[in-house]
């Protein structure tokens, strides 16, 4: 993070690191012969390479803006349009957007950056009551600002339909809480596809 507190340089080395892992997988999609396995190597580099390197760390990060998250979104779409390309040819940049996600069972970033600040919240919550962490996370429960991460993580929480409150994630295993947060992460990022795809007269009939 900068001084002024803003995630302008941390965004655009971030995008920088994933369109250089973009032009990796795209290259490895090409050399390796992977016939029906073409898209399941494609999702498992995804996530082992491109968020590895667009997003790590992203659970603690504060402030960021729908601009941000967009850049970030934008190297995720330069890798899908390249995988669903023809003929050494991107996918045609009018094709919707959502149709990639839906075709392929992925999860768009901001999802994903959602799921990994509930589990970071599961975590914060367990920590020892006399550690760095929990004093600074009791201090934002108490005393909360705009924009601050544990507002960021309740709004979180709203968009996910997830109906709880900290001490009753409190209760739960770190397992279980995960495994909850992932079927309802599912379920918020295929409704909101699906909306998108409403409003695409070239996709909404598919």
């Amino acid at each position: 993070i900068q001084s002024d507190g803003k995630n302008d340089l941390n965004i655009q080395a971030r995008v920088g690191k994933g369109l250089g892992a973009v032009k990796q997988i795209t290259q490895m999609m090409s050399d390796l012969c992977l016939g029906p396995y073409y898209f399941e190597a494609f999702s498992v580099l995804r996530s082992s390479l491109l968020l590895s390197s667009l997003i790590s760390n992203s659970e603690s990060w504060v402030g960021l803006t729908k601009k941000q998250i967009s850049a970030l979104e934008s190297v995720d779409e330069e890798l899908f349009r390249n995988v669903f390309s023809i003929d050494q040819s991107k996918a045609h940049s009018k094709t919707p957007l959502e149709l990639f996600y839906l075709e392929t069972g992925s999860i768009p970033i901001r999802y994903i950056l959602m799921s990994r600040r509930l589990n970071f919240l599961w975590y914060l919550i367990h920590q020892n009551e006399d550690s760095l962490l929990s004093n600074f996370f009791r201090a934002q429960c108490e005393d909360p600002t705009k924009g601050d991460w544990v507002s960021q993580v309740k709004e979180d929480m709203k968009v996910l339909k997830i109906e709880m409150t900290f001490e009753s994630i409190k209760t739960f295993s770190k397992d279980a809480f995960k495994e909850l947060v992932k079927k309802h992460v599912k379920t918020a990022a295929l409704k909101g596809l699906q909306e998108i795809q409403e409003t695409h007269s070239k996709s909404k009939k598919l």
